[in-house]
């Protein structure tokens, strides 16, 4: 494939050009200096943005690295000409060059734009692909949000790693993944690459290197599994003892509810809730049963995710996290096809989760695998005290049942 590539000689860009090189793409560099850039990268073919019409058309794919990045000493009026006013001569460039697949690497700070201008550019920049691709279905557009990025050596926030032995570096880096994502040269790579080969007309997706391969997350957080659920169900036993009590004694049936679920590596296991539906109802997913076998009690319990405190025990045995994908039932193959895809069943299920706060349920399986598979790859330790409390606060509906 023929790529061109902006802003070539910037860090995302030293790390990208010689492995896309490696995998066998033939690139053009594009940047203020063709001088330059042919110096940094002999061999390579090189141009400027002054004769990029004439050098573009024939290149299968553009990749757009250009930009100030956040922590310059800029004003908003240069944020606005890098990151806005040259992004907007590009896109028009491709689309006189008949261009078929443009990609923006941008930022996690674009979903806030209102906390620098950096962040405004970014956000203004998105907003100009994704209009062109609306009016052009023939030229897919793509949007890459990264966090920061990097290779054997750091930069931005992350370039006070580089002051410590190299022995300290990778457990420093761990550490500093829990509070906010990052992602490796080799990940953006492998980001881009499927972009590329990505048929959708249009996308916008957030890529981090996740929590899969970071112990210490893993440590953290399967520590206050257990210690939030132990101390949850020793604190809160009286209300879940009165729970129980309540269900049982308002309502024909037992007061708890066992239901196989699909949990990790797709492994059933058993599920429990406080019961909220009448006795005999089908097993299905909330959204497949009408309201009317939801009990008075259980339309309390569910308003308020009452029900899912008994899977405290889930917690504290492993088959669950107080925080992640909901659990869907064995029966709920179209979701289960789209988590699958997605590589959502590599973490446990949970008690809550980020498209439960957003009030995205099981009856939008695509939508709600794909916020799943959102949340694997922003998941931070401060992420999960959000969703956290999020929940406490009642954000979400919970599972709706559907209307009788």
């Amino acid at each position: 494939m023929r790529i061109a590539i902006t802003g070539a000689s910037g860090f995302v860009g030293q790390a990208l050009v010689p492995r896309l090189h490696a995998a066998g793409h033939s690139l053009l560099l594009v940047g203020r200096s063709a001088d330059s850039l042919k110096q940094r990268y002999p061999g390579l073919h090189a141009t400027d943005y002054a004769h990029l019409s004439q050098t573009l058309p024939g290149c299968d794919a553009l990749i757009h690295l250009a930009v100030l990045n956040t922590g310059a000493d800029a004003s908003m009026q240069d944020y606005q000409l890098v990151n806005v006013d040259l992004w907007t001569d590009v896109l028009q460039v491709c689309v006189d060059a008949q261009i078929a697949k443009v990609v923006l690497i941008s930022s996690l700070h674009a979903e806030n734009p209102n906390q620098s201008a950096y962040a405004a550019s970014k956000r203004d920049a998105e907003a100009l692909l994704e209009a062109h691709s609306a009016t052009d279905q023939n030229r897919k557009g793509y949007i890459l949000r990264f966090p920061a990025v990097y290779t054997d050596r750091f930069a931005g926030q992350l370039a006070v790693l580089n002051r410590l032995p190299r022995f300290l570096q990778t457990f420093a880096l761990q550490c500093a993944a829990c509070i906010k994502p990052v992602i490796g040269a080799d990940a953006v790579v492998n980001a881009v690459q499927d972009t590329l080969h990505d048929p959708s007309p249009f996308q916008r997706r957030f890529v981090s290197d996740g929590q899969r391969t970071n112990p210490v997350y893993g440590l953290l957080r399967r520590t206050v599994d257990l210690v939030g659920g132990a101390a949850g169900l020793l604190v809160l036993s009286p209300i879940l003892l009165g729970l129980w009590a309540w269900v049982k004694a308002t309502s024909p049936g037992p007061g708890l509810f066992a239901q196989e679920r699909v949990g990790r590596h797709q492994r059933t296991f058993t599920c429990y809730k406080f019961r909220t539906m009448a006795v005999g109802t089908r097993n299905a997913a909330s959204h497949e049963v009408g309201t009317a076998s939801v009990t008075p009690q259980g339309q309390f319990l569910r308003r308020w995710k009452l029900d899912e405190l008994p899977q405290l025990w889930n917690v504290l045995l492993g088959q669950q996290t107080l925080i992640g994908p909901r659990p869907c039932l064995p029966a709920q193959r179209a979701l289960i096809d789209a988590r699958e895809t997605l590589s959502v069943f590599t973490v446990r299920p949970g008690i809550t989760g980020w498209a439960q706060i957003h009030g995205v349920d099981m009856r939008a399986p695509e939508r709600l695998a794909r916020i799943d598979a959102e949340y694997i790859a922003r998941r931070t330790l401060v992420l999960d005290l959000k969703i956290l409390l999020a929940t406490l606060r009642g954000a979400g509906g919970g599972d709706a049942a559907a209307e009788s």
